[in-house]
């Protein structure tokens, strides 16, 4: 598994896909949390962070075997 610039448009692997949409819902979730207990700056901060998060999991790709 590598990390490549190149590599957001080739098939992300499943163990890191899953891992990017966890870390976009967990992120989701505790934003929800903070905006209702009205700490809006934390959500936004948070949902930031979980974005970016799974953006670069998107660039991950399966390494070459040779």
């Amino acid at each position: 598994m590598k990390f490549k610039l190149d590599g957001y448009y080739k098939p992300t692997p499943e163990k890191i896909r899953k891992v990017g949409d966890v870390l976009q819902y967990g992120a989701q979730v505790a934003a929800g949390a903070s905006i209702v207990n009205e700490k809006p700056e934390i959500g936004l901060i948070v949902m930031i962070i979980g974005s970016i998060g799974k953006i670069l999991s998107n660039f991950f790709v399966e390494s070459d075997a040779k």
